[in-house]
């Protein structure tokens, strides 16, 4: 099988692609330079792997929640290349990707991810990577109160800690459920309000 997958939404640009197993990655840690460095790495995986986009079985991509500007660059990619060439196209949340990135198999997960301005994005999975509560965005002290309500042992995936096998299995994970989509089925998850929104907010408050 052969599937590429685009993660845009983190503090890190994260191109994989997977041929028969082999996992091939491209890694920006600068997620502002997304809209330069995409098409560039998806060439490049492609052209290493001596394959084309019309090979592949599916693409996925991280629908957020995330970096606004780097959402909407990896969902307009792919959209492009399944509206002209019909690849089929799997969407996977930020959470599920940092869940995938576990060791054990007896905790459940809670995931971490920053959220910018003092917020940070929380998941919450079952030792089998099923979601438990969906993407939320906290403060960095109502997830200091949220970690300690915790009772049982649990195991936190931060995004720092983030690899491209953890974007792979939660693609193929993804895949494996028939939760394929088009381009129209691709929705972004932005949880929280954009900057310029929460400054529109503001002066409508004041």
């Amino acid at each position: 099988m052969k599937f590429l997958c685009i993660n845009t939404a983190g503090t890190a640009v994260q191109v994989a692609l997977c041929i028969d197993g082999k996992i091939f990655c491209k890694r920006d840690n600068s997620f502002k330079k997304a809209s330069e460095v995409l098409f560039v790495f998806v060439d490049e995986l492609l052209n290493g792997g001596g394959i084309k986009l019309k090979d592949l079985d599916f693409i996925s991509v991280c629908v957020g929640p995330g970096s606004f500007t780097g959402i909407r660059i990896g969902l307009s990619m792919v959209r492009i290349f399944n509206q002209f060439l019909s690849v089929p196209v799997v969407g996977v949340t930020h959470m599920q990707v940092l869940a995938y990135n576990a060791t054990s198999t007896s905790k459940d997960i809670v995931t971490l991810a920053d959220a910018a301005n003092g917020f940070v994005y929380v998941g919450v999975f079952d030792n089998a990577k099923n979601e438990l509560l969906p993407p939320n965005v906290l403060t960095y002290e109502q997830k200091d109160i949220f970690l300690a309500s915790i009772d049982e042992s649990v195991e936190l995936c931060l995004e720092r800690t983030c690899d491209a096998g953890g974007l792979v299995a939660a693609s193929l994970a993804a895949f494996n459920k028939n939760d394929t989509t088009d381009y129209n089925g691709l929705v972004p998850l932005y949880v929280r309000q954009s900057q310029a929104e929460d400054n529109l907010t503001k002066r409508g408050n004041a």
